[in-house]
């Protein structure tokens, strides 16, 4: 009876704030979360977010669906889900992440059941996808059910792909082994995501589309059929080893067995006197794409740290040609780009949160980065940054306290704005209050800026929304009395165009050149490679750099064996680097924390030098002298080698005495069957460090490579019915 009589409720909940917005508008409620803290990440942090404890999520939000005319339904309750108010037990719930489908007909969000009824009772809950009904008639009762099929583990931020199935975030391990639960990330050891997932409900088919040893976090498919999401990229040495935390490593992924702990990729964070090596740090969220097939992973247009970021350091000390990098007088700048959505009105342009990593969960400045123009997508030299709230937004200690913070931003299909807002300034304290600073209220914004602007809260959305609720987080009993409930990731419901569904693209011309100058067909190859779950990846000239990249050096010759060289023009004069190998490492989950018998849980991805036994195999042999992992630059400064599929990836180039000359700055991924070119080291935009066009010369490593591959597997590829591109 108390069950009936509180579905009847949520059916009739008064009207709230009758703004007039586009459509209906899906948002969750969420019990207010004390603290946002490197001690405890929570479900409105910047990373670590997918936590299900009652710690990271407090129990008693919903789904909530907001009509045209301002009237609320609570869906969750209506479909028997959560218990009110009062004592969260068993039944008690925490939501998330709602996305609608292409026809508006149903939305997919994550759902926790469950909470301590006791104390100090175990939480051994997570995070799963359901789908809502949304096509019945308002004075029914909506349908909630689970997502069939997906794994076992905590899975976040779901959202369609064109073809229906669904992608998703998990902390499920790339190879779903136990033993390397939980995922810890690489800046302070805390649990990590694994990056992007796809699920076909139907036929169970689970997919790792992009593996991030940092995490990815709200992806979707963009109007040009690209899967796009936000990524944590932090390569870079082990913090924890200087701070001295006892770190270890295990021999290997699969093996309990641990040894002294060694760091070999990329250079230290602190600069070691003497050496002419600065220290390297990267922490920053930016926007990626792949395909919906999981291929040709990149960074958004290409867009990175010289289009985005304000300052960066030199690689080297000793070279006066390497300069610190300082972003253009009056250009607008990211730390981080969180929350990213498309605007429905202006295909390729992207709303997102500037915000810092603590202290405010996850809200600041709402900005754009503008991607395309009138539908064409823009190269990453002609990208811009724009803000849509005062610049002052970042600084939390100085500005007036009645600007606020937002968070979520939804551009809406009437070219209207709305966010979560904050009339908050100050930073979270910690250790954390009882009571948060924060208290977030979905709003419209007083304009959608198309210029940079001033755009603050408008008109509230709801008339808001309290509950008093109680629930164990570990041996406390938390009381909530009259809380006001947060209001979080609004979403559009209204049916939009089906995107394209985009795979990978047909190989270029150097590559496919390469291919016939082999003798090897493609589709045979590509078979073996899925098979063997392989991909190749391909540089076609190695000494050839992005012009704006002067931070690592530029002036490049390949000295074994003799070749081709690449300068700075105009001419910079100073020091030209030999290149000899590209060294390649492969992300291995293998570093530990504590004691090494009885350490804490989970491992961190480490760069191990490429050692995947079969890529080892088919790879062409480096010449003598080269440390492990390597394969030669080929005289024309083009590499080629095969790299493990569904493993994040990183390299180097490296001179004759093996020591490191340019360094990737990310982990890079790919699927199998893949065959993913790049023209350079840091690839061009426009033109190179000689002013030259990106390279399209016929890469003679892969040629090589291939006939390696065909001498060492014609017998077997053929005799397994490759024939004829089969």
């Amino acid at each position: 009876m108390l069950l009936t009589a509180l579905r009847a409720l949520a059916l009739l909940l008064a009207p709230a704030l009758a703004h007039a917005v586009a459509g209906p508008i899906l948002f969750i409620t969420q019990m207010p979360i004390p603290g946002d803290d490197i001690a405890q990440s929570t479900a409105t942090s910047v990373f670590a977010t997918h936590l299900a404890s009652t710690a990271a999520a407090p129990r008693g939000g919903d789904l909530m669906l907001r009509a045209t005319n301002g009237s609320l339904r609570n869906l969750t309750l209506e479909a028997g889900f959560g218990t009110g108010a009062g004592f969260q037990g068993a039944a008690a719930i925490a939501v998330r992440d709602p996305a609608v489908h292409f026809s508006g007909s149903k939305a997919i969000f994550s759902m926790v059941i469950g909470a301590p009824i006791s104390v100090g009772a175990p939480e051994n809950y997570t995070w799963q996808l359901y789908e809502v009904d949304l096509s019945h008639n308002p004075l029914t009762a909506v349908d909630i059910v689970k997502v069939a099929n997906q794994p076992a583990f905590n899975n976040i931020y779901p959202n369609y792909l064109s073809d229906g199935q669904i992608v998703f975030v998990s902390d499920r391990p790339r190879n779903g082994a136990a033993i390397l639960y939980p995922i810890k990330d690489e800046y302070r050891g805390q649990q990590a995501n694994s990056g992007l997932w796809r699920l076909d409900p139907t036929s169970s088919a689970l997919t790792l589309l992009e593996p991030t040893p940092g995490g990815s976090f709200t992806p979707f498919v963009d109007s040009f059929g690209r899967l796009v999401s936000v990524r944590w990229d932090h390569l870079m040495r082990d913090s924890g080893a200087i701070a001295a935390t006892i770190p270890f490593d295990f021999i290997s992924e699969a093996s309990a067995t641990t040894q002294a702990f060694v760091e070999l990729f990329p250079e230290p964070i602190q600069s070691l006197a003497g050496s002419g090596v600065n220290g390297f740090e990267i922490n920053q969220f930016f926007p990626w794409m792949v395909n919906q097939d999981g291929t040709g992973e990149e960074t958004l247009n290409h867009i990175g740290r010289h289009e985005l970021r304000a300052a960066m350091n030199r690689s080297f000390s000793t070279d006066a040609n390497l300069v610190v990098f300082q972003a253009p007088v009056g250009r607008k700048n990211l730390t981080n780009f969180l929350q990213m959505r498309e605007d429905p009105t202006t295909p390729g342009r992207y709303l997102g949160v500037n915000a810092p990593e603590f202290g405010t969960h996850a809200s600041g400045q709402i900005v754009a980065i503008n991607a395309a123009n009138a539908g064409v997508l823009l190269n990453a030299a002609a990208m811009s940054v724009q803000h849509i709230n005062s610049l002052k937004l970042s600084n939390t200690l100085t500005i007036p306290a009645d600007i606020g913070h937002f968070r979520d931003p939804l551009p809406l299909s009437d070219g209207s704005l709305i966010a979560a807002f904050a009339n908050t300034y100050a930073a979270e304290p910690s250790p954390a209050p009882a009571t948060p600073n924060y208290h977030f209220r979905l709003s419209t914004l007083n304009k959608n800026a198309t210029a940079d602007g001033d755009a603050i809260n408008g008109s509230l959305l709801t008339s808001g929304l309290s509950k008093s609720v109680s629930y164990f987080v570990g041996s406390t009993l938390v009381t909530q009395n009259n809380a006001a409930l947060w209001e979080l990731q609004p979403v559009e419901v209204i049916a939009r165009a089906v995107p394209p569904v985009r795979i990978e693209s047909p190989l270029a011309s150097p590559e496919t050149l390469a291919f016939a100058a082999a003798g090897v067909n493609e589709a045979a190859f590509r078979n073996y490679l899925r098979q063997q779950n392989l991909a190749l990846l391909v540089m076609r000239n190695v000494t050839s750099r992005d012009a704006s990249d002067r931070q690592q050096p530029y002036n490049l010759h390949v000295a074994v064996p003799s070749g081709i060289t690449t300068l700075a023009s105009p001419a910079t004069g100073g020091m030209t680097y030999d290149l000899a190998w590209m060294q390649f490492f492969q992300a291995d989950q293998v570093r530990g924390y504590g004691a090494p018998n009885g350490g804490i849980a989970g491992r961190r991805t480490t760069p191990r030098y490429l050692h995947d036994p079969l890529s080892v195999q088919l790879n062409l042999p480096a010449s003598a002298g080269a440390d492990p992992g390597s394969t030669d630059i080929a005289a024309d400064g083009s590499v080629a080698a095969f790299v493990p599929a569904q493993r994040a990836m990183s390299w180097q180039s490296t001179s004759p005495n093996n020591t490191p000359v340019v360094r990737e700055r990310y982990w890079v991924e790919f699927q199998p069957g893949e065959v993913r070119a790049c023209d350079g080291c840091h690839g061009s935009n426009t033109v190179n460090q000689a002013g030259q066009p990106p390279p399209s010369n016929t890469p003679l490593a892969l040629i090589a490579l291939l006939n390696r591959w065909k001498s060492l597997t014609t017998d077997a590829v053929f005799a397994s019915g490759f024939e004829a591109g089969q």
